[in-house]
């Protein structure tokens, strides 16, 4: 299967597990070709059966019969095209029908530039059996390395951390206490992130810092960090990425939020610093073999207001490179999902097909640029770049659509937008139609909720229970509830008529949290 899983060969997999099960009859296109073709039921897969059937059915040489793989591996059409007169004819002298070669020719040209040979196939086999079984019997683990290895590359990064969600692994920001230099397992079985995958921290400076925890015990406060950690290698630049970064916070003397004022953040650095350099004198110390607390030292801790939710992500994202603990969009994960028809690469490949289209297409994402520019008429647009969960795109906003919705288009902003493709001057791109806050889209759109509920599950207890929810998410907002009952391959639809209005996006959140699997529906 991993020899035909590539372009070409991946057309026969159908038939390739009918004739395996017995579903459909093993036949040779010449009855001789049953001698390499055996093994794979008739369907020609590797390289090696391309170069013996060339030698059974036209008496290629050992030397030709390699001479035809490589031309075929790297489509050298002029050598080709001089081996199939050299197969055709000796093929014809040999009793063959040259319809039935002119066929073989052809689906060998239609696979060979992309066969895997039987001993390549076969490494690659031995490797899928080996990460298969480290992925079912030590998945942490399994995708740590993964992380490690893909920490430089955003878009695997997050397809890895989507399959981590998926598999119910938690993966950790980076804590000091905690973190080796790149993704580890901790005892619980969480991932936890490396410190020299941050940015401003490096290497060296972790290599510091781990090797003075291991040393010397885990560090008990901020104060101790500084004041036990080689600052030469773990400079101003690097505390403060460590600080930003979170990895600071299962310490409770000073908060992430303080590493943000550059003033307080260069006083602790003096303070440590003077601090390890009467400790390593031949002076008898100030301060003794102990640590000193922050209000041992004097020091005055200014007040911060605490991040919100957008202000973390964003200073996880700035030293980790992506999203930890979260994403901007999960908010509005539930709107994202229903209303949202495409994702960013999907548009993508749509524009590379350079197909205009009257089609809207909606995408749900946040605008992590947002630029008013003016044209060399003097006419205002704006260029925008919007990200959902994997991937990021630019856009331009002209004309009326730019000045009915020019005030949402504001960085940080989570946007629905809808949009149809058009290709002006022989070049694709996406005209942008309309553009709504997702904070609001469920008010303004939502008009039928859907619930699939199994026979088996409906009692008393749902009943009462979505009646209450139905009660505690009242709302002004007119929508219609439809149950669809289903058992086995039947289903039955039923209408609730709302007494009142419902608040959607809670209802529904509250729904996926009850009863997570039972599908749900928003439909405008």
């Amino acid at each position: 299967m991993n020899a035909l899983y590539r372009p070409g060969p991946m057309d026969y997999i159908p038939q390739f597990i009918n004739r395996k099960h017995g579903r459909e009859q093993i036949a040779y296109d010449i009855p001789e070709m049953e001698k390499y073709l055996k093994d794979t039921y008739g369907i020609t897969v590797y390289q090696e059966q391309v170069m013996l059937l060339s030698r059974l059915l036209a008496d290629f040489t050992r030397g030709e019969s390699d001479t035809l793989r490589k031309a075929m591996g790297k489509k050298q059409i002029a050598k080709m095209m001089e081996l199939k007169d050299k197969f055709m004819r000796q093929g014809e002298a040999n009793g063959h029908d040259p319809k039935v070669l002119e066929k073989i020719w052809a689906d060998w040209e239609k696979f060979a530039s992309y066969a895997f040979n039987k001993s390549h196939a076969t490494c690659y086999s031995w490797i899928a059996y080996q990460t298969a079984y480290l992925k079912a019997h030590y998945p942490a683990e399994f995708m740590a390395a993964n992380l490690t290895r893909n920490q430089n590359n955003i878009k695997e990064i997050t397809v890895l951390m989507a399959e981590c969600k998926r598999m119910k692994i938690p993966v950790l920001g980076p804590d000091v206490n905690e973190s080796d230099l790149q993704f580890t397992v901790n005892s619980k079985g969480e991932i936890r992130f490396g410190l020299a995958a941050l940015k401003g921290v490096g290497e060296a400076a972790s290599e510091s810092v781990v090797a003075e925890r291991r040393k010397n015990g885990n560090y008990t406060s901020v104060m101790d960090f500084l004041q036990r950690v080689n600052l030469r290698t773990c400079n101003r630049k690097c505390v403060e990425s460590l600080g930003l970064a979170g990895t600071f916070e299962s310490l409770d003397d000073l908060r992430c939020e303080l590493f943000e004022n550059s003033d307080f953040l260069e006083r602790i650095m003096r303070f440590a610093a003077r601090y390890q350099e009467r400790k390593a004198s031949i002076q008898t110390s100030l301060f003794g073999d102990e640590t000193v607390s922050v209000e041992e030292s004097g020091m005055e801790v200014p007040e911060v207001q605490p991040w919100s939710v957008m202000q973390r992500l964003q200073h996880e994202k700035e030293i980790c490179g992506y999203y930890v603990s979260g994403h901007p969009m999960d908010k509005y994960r539930l709107e994202s999902r229903m209303f949202s028809c495409s994702t960013v690469s999907e548009l993508k490949a749509i524009a590379a097909e350079s197909k205009a289209s009257k089609v809207t297409h909606y995408l749900a994402g946040m605008l992590v640029q947002a630029d008013c520019l003016t044209s060399q008429k003097g006419n205002e647009y704006a260029k925008v770049v919007i990200r959902d969960y994997e991937e990021e795109m630019t856009l331009f906003v002209f004309g009326e659509v730019f000045l009915k919705y020019r005030h949402l288009l504001q960085p940080d902003y989570q946007v629905l937008m809808a949009m149809q493709g058009e290709v002006r001057q022989d070049r694709f791109s996406w005209r942008v139609m309309e553009v709504h806050p997702l904070e609001s889209v469920m008010e303004k759109f939502a008009k039928r909720i859907r619930l699939s509920i199994p026979v088996s599950r409906i009692d008393a207890g749902l009943s009462e229970r979505l009646e209450h929810l139905c009660e505690e998410f009242s709302d002004e907002h007119k929508v219609d509830l439809d149950i669809c009952v289903t058992s086995g391959d039947s289903q039955t639809d039923v209408t609730l008529t709302m007494r009142k209005g419902l608040d959607v996006a809670s209802f529904c959140q509250q729904l996926q949290s009850d009863y997570p699997d039972f599908p749900l529906s928003v439909s405008r």
